[in-house]
């Protein structure tokens, strides 16, 4: 299974388009941080509907908000700061546990 990598931004400077070129396939999604908490978990809780059955790399990149977002979802907090996007791009090439589960349970390769 590929792994998916998804930052949800809470009042972000994250450079959307350098994120882009290192994983184009990666999802940002900009939460509006003047909605009211309820409607900013059921946005959040939503997009991680789509993944739900899929290895993701889940950050939450911002301040103060983003930072109980990822406690409150059990995920990685991404501090806002002058190296935001170096930080986030970093986070995501690091193998986790379940990066080395996939590639333990994928077996030997197989010759051509």
């Amino acid at each position: 299974m590929k792994m998916k990598y998804l930052a949800v931004c809470c009042d972000s400077n994250l450079d959307i388009e350098a994120v882009k070129r290192q994983h184009p396939d990666a999802v940002l999604h900009v939460v509006n941080t003047s909605d009211s908490e309820a409607q900013i978990d059921d946005e959040i809780d939503m997009v991680l509907l789509d993944y739900l059955h899929s290895s993701l790399k889940l950050a939450f990149v911002g301040g103060d908000q983003a930072k109980k977002l990822a406690e409150g979802y059990g995920a990685t907090w991404i501090r806002e700061t002058t190296t935001t996007t170096e930080d986030l791009l970093r986070y995501w090439k690091t193998p986790t546990d379940e990066d080395e589960r996939l590639l333990r349970d994928s077996g030997p390769l197989k010759p051509l």
